[in-house]
């Protein structure tokens, strides 16, 4: 018993030394830092000088057991001259002694790192703003969808695709132009119905069959191949070439005077001559103004052949295999006119175009008793649905005659 005695009193002594300790240190720290503390403030120039008071008679007992500290009031600890806490409220304070089996266990805390740039990363890399550039352009898609979900007119583009008159070819009268198709290589005679899309047209042919071709599967009357195509079997009337209609012929000779007017640009009803005059897309747009009227296609051959015995007398020689010519009293005149200068290629391009509907319409309205525009319209718009076959093809066949005996 008395050695075990001896080491609890050892063991006491121990404690007792070590609490000793850590009260002197905490003691030596708190003068220490109360210390600087009034070494700064005398310092300060504009540090007010605090009034000496009477130190605090009461006395207070520390003991030695620092829990009983706690329970004291810490408003009595405090120093009465400069309101720092005393050296009691300070013992009272000591930290407790870590625990022998070190810190808790737990998660570790990860202390973050501060993103510095380093040399090389003052600017974004290349590869950053391609991958930045590629998420905007991804953000501004979505955006775009969900806009045209609301509007659906936002899913119009300006394309060919969906803009498709691009493609399309405003020389065309649509619906009612006059072309050759093609079906199966042969060529065939056919008006134009619709524009549909992608340069593709709805056409109907001669037989009175519907198809849809495309552009280069087609000519017009004014494209070379409109003249070269091979066409295919067409029942048709037969032309007869040597057609020979004396009273016809007669009456038209007898509209010689008009027909100088016309011929020299001074008929004012005659509008045809204005658009050949003026050249370009408005000569061009004068073939679609022809028609055979009320004649058949021997009948409106033999008219052209009259017009150019009267205008070209030496040019029908040797286009005509049986020309008729009637030379015009007038053509000392008229050889002042503009017509005279234009090569024979156009001038036979200027008979089939402004004369020989000028005469058409004057037998029409010499025949139906109407006036120049009445004759006029019945002419393109009556006769011209019947007869628009025809039409076609003696325009090609009038080209064709010109074209072999020049070249």
């Amino acid at each position: 018993m008395t050695i075990e005695n001896t080491r609890k009193r050892a063991r006491s002594s121990d404690d007792e030394s070590q609490q000793s300790k850590k009260q002197q240190i905490t003691s030596n720290s708190y003068r220490t830092t109360r210390s600087k503390a009034r070494q700064q403030e005398a310092a300060s120039p504009n540090a007010a000088v605090p009034e000496e008071k009477p130190k605090s008679n009461n006395v207070i007992n520390v003991k030695q057991n620092t829990g009983n500290i706690k329970g004291l009031n810490e408003s009595l600890l405090l120093s009465s001259d400069d309101e720092l806490p005393s050296e009691e409220l300070a013992l009272s304070k000591i930290i407790k002694s870590v625990p022998s089996g070190g810190r808790k266990k737990g998660k570790k805390s990860k202390t973050k790192k501060p993103n510095y740039l380093s040399s090389d990363d003052e600017f974004p890399s290349e590869d950053l703003n391609i991958k930045n550039r590629k998420k905007e352009i991804t953000q501004d898609n979505n955006q775009g969808s969900s806009n045209s979900k609301l509007n659906p007119t936002l899913n119009r583009q300006d394309s060919n695709e969906l803009d498709d008159d691009f493609n399309k070819d405003n020389s065309l009268t649509i619906p009612g132009e006059p072309i050759l198709a093609m079906v199966k290589k042969y060529y065939y005679p056919a008006r134009i119905l619709d524009y549909i899309k992608y340069d593709k047209y709805k056409v109907k042919l001669c037989y009175g069959y519907t198809r849809v071709i495309p552009r280069n599967k087609f000519y017009t009357r004014y494209e070379k191949e409109f003249q070269t195509c091979e066409l295919g079997e067409i029942s048709m009337a037969p032309e007869d070439p040597d057609y020979h209609d004396p009273k016809l012929i007669e009456t038209i000779c007898k509209k010689e005077e008009i027909l100088y007017k016309v011929l020299t640009g001074n008929e004012k009803s005659a509008w045809r001559y204005d658009r050949f005059i003026e050249g370009g897309k408005s000569r061009a747009l004068l073939a679609k103004k022809i028609s055979q009227g009320p004649f058949n296609l021997s009948e409106y051959n033999m008219i052209a052949k009259v017009l150019r015995g009267m205008f070209i007398p030496e040019v029908a020689k040797t286009i005509d295999r049986k020309p008729i010519v009637r030379g015009c009293k007038m053509i000392s005149e008229a050889s002042t006119s503009i017509f005279y200068n234009y090569s024979k290629d156009l001038q036979l391009r200027f008979l089939n175009d402004v004369m020989l509907p000028e005469v058409i319409i004057r037998l029409i309205m010499d025949d139906e008793g109407v006036d120049y525009e009445g004759a006029d319209n019945k002419m393109l718009m009556e006769y011209g649905e019947e007869r628009w076959v025809e039409d076609l093809l003696a325009e090609r066949s009038s080209f064709q005659m010109g074209r072999e005996k020049f070249s």
